[in-house]
């Protein structure tokens, strides 16, 4: 009697941990999704510059006498419409629980579904949103058209062009630059499109991410957590 008891005493103490392990995980869960949509969200905005840098471009092409209302905005547009705009999402809590063969932890198996869909997901649409090939054939054709200097402020703007200081004249001279590397041109539809494509798979992960903080909450009682980051 005394050995039986001892063992089921050890298999509730084991029970228990597992428990507290699986609890630990599924708030940890939660703020690595929190962390990855405020990520989704930056990523959104910088998709949304990209394009409307794209659109700005094209129109000075098509004008290239034109003086710019927004002088500054012209080497902006110039060295960010290739920057990317897919967001690094590093899944660390889901790669851990499968690394350590802990994934079976997770009780419900509603919530490990979800997670491999959302995860499986992103690694597929990567591979399409983290495709620099048109973003680095526009920057070889670009290449010199700005200064070393006017390089340095935009990327010391921190996105931000009115930071920036350029006269109208060099404005229309870099307008000009532009219309004579029609390769560069050439590329302007195509990266409207990756960050297009950016933005619709953006909000598809946003919602993946927020049912499945939502399922955690609602399956497991885990409370929301408070941001640490």
């Amino acid at each position: 009697m005394g050995i039986l008891l001892a063992l089921r005493l050890d298999g509730w103490a084991q029970m228990k941990e597992e428990v507290r392990i699986e609890a630990l995980y599924l708030e940890r869960l939660v703020v690595d999704l929190q962390i990855e949509r405020n990520q989704m969200d930056a990523a959104e905005m910088y998709a949304t510059d990209r394009i409307e840098a794209a659109l700005y471009l094209e129109t000075l092409a098509n004008n290239p006498g034109m003086i710019p209302e927004q002088p500054e905005r012209l080497p902006w547009a110039l060295e960010t419409v290739s920057w990317r705009s897919f967001p690094r999402i590093n899944a660390f809590v889901y790669r851990e629980l499968q690394s350590t063969g802990r994934l079976a932890m997770l009780r419900s198996v509603s919530i490990r579904r979800k997670l491999a869909q959302h995860y499986a997901a992103v690694q597929h649409d990567a591979q399409v949103g983290e495709d620099l090939a048109a973003q680095h054939r526009y920057d070889a054709a670009i290449a010199g058209i700005l200064s070393i200097d006017e390089l340095t402020a935009v990327e010391l703007s921190a996105g931000d062009y009115d930071q920036l200081s350029i006269t109208s004249e060099r404005a229309v001279e870099l307008a000009k630059s532009l219309v004579n590397v029609p390769e560069a041109l050439a590329e302007l539809p195509s990266l409207v499109q990756h960050h297009t494509f950016n933005l619709r798979v953006i909000d598809q992960m946003r919602e993946r991410g927020d049912e499945i903080i939502e399922l955690i909450q609602k399956e497991n009682g885990v409370s929301e957590i408070e941001e640490k980051y």
